[in-house]
C-alpha cells in the first residue's frame, strides 16, 4: 500500500510539483493551501503517513503549528516535515522536521523518503507547565465585586464630570465668556 502525503502550503507551484514527483513515485498525495480545509480531510482520510506543511500561513489562519499538533492528536503516527525558515525551528521542537526554505522540489522529495522510510514517528514532546504548590492561585474576583468596581469607577468618573460641568458654567457667567472658551482653558 502507497504511502499517503498530505502537503498544506499556501506556494502552489512548490505544491503542485511536489504532488506530482510523489505521485511518480507511487506515493498517494493531497494538497491544501489552507490549514481548515486540510483539517476534515486529516481526519477523515484512510491513511496519513507523512504531513508537509510550512509555520506561518499569514493572518487569519492557523500556523502549521497548530495543523501539525491537531494532526498528531488525531494520528499519533504522522509524520511532519515542515518546509520554512530555520530561526522557526524553536516553534517545531519534537514535532517534526526542519527543511530549510528556500527549498527545491527534489530536497522537499528527499526529506519526504527519509521521513518515511524512518520508522515511526517520533513521540510528540509537548512542553508542561511548571506547577508551584507553594503559591496557590489567587482566587478570580467574582461577579459582584468586579461589578461594585465598575460602579465605583463610573461613579468617579460622573462625578468629575460633573464638577468640570460646574466650574466651567461658574466661570462662564462670572466673566461672559463662551462655553468652547472655557472648556479648552480647563485641565482635564
Amino acid at each position: 500500500m502507497p504511502a499517503t502525503v498530505v502537503i498544506v502550503h499556501d506556494d502552489s507551484t512548490l505544491s503542485a510539483q511536489t504532488k506530482a514527483a510523489l505521485e511518480q513515485k507511487g506515493f498517494d498525495v493531497a494538497v491544501f493551501t489552507d490549514p481548515m480545509a486540510a483539517l476534515p480531510a486529516l481526519e477523515h482520510a484512510q491513511s496519513a503517513d507523512l504531513l508537509i506543511t510550512r509555520v506561518n500561513f499569514g493572518p487569519g489562519k492557523p500556523h502549521g503549528v497548530s495543523l501539525a499538533l491537531m494532526a498528531r492528536t488525531r494520528r499519533p503516527e504522522i509524520k511532519v516535515l515542515f518546509v520554512t525558515r530555520p530561526e522557526n525551528s524553536k516553534h517545531i521542537e519534537g514535532l517534526g522536521k526542519l527543511l530549510p526554505a528556500p527549498a527545491t522540489v527534489g530536497d522537499v522529495i528527499d526529506a519526504a523518503e527519509r521521513l518515511l522510510s524512518s520508522g515511526r514517528a517520533a513521540p510528540l514532546l509537548m512542553a508542561r507547565p511548571e506547577v508551584r504548590a507553594e503559591q496557590p492561585a489567587a482566587p478570580a474576583p467574582s461577579f459582584c465585586q468586579r461589578t461594585t468596581k465598575l460602579l465605583r469607577l463610573a461613579t468617579q468618573a460622573t462625578e468629575r464630570t460633573q464638577r468640570t460641568l460646574q466650574t466651567t458654567r461658574e466661570l462662564r457667567s462670572a466673566r461672559g465668556a463662551p462655553l468652547s472658551w472655557c472648556a479648552r482653558s480647563m485641565p482635564l
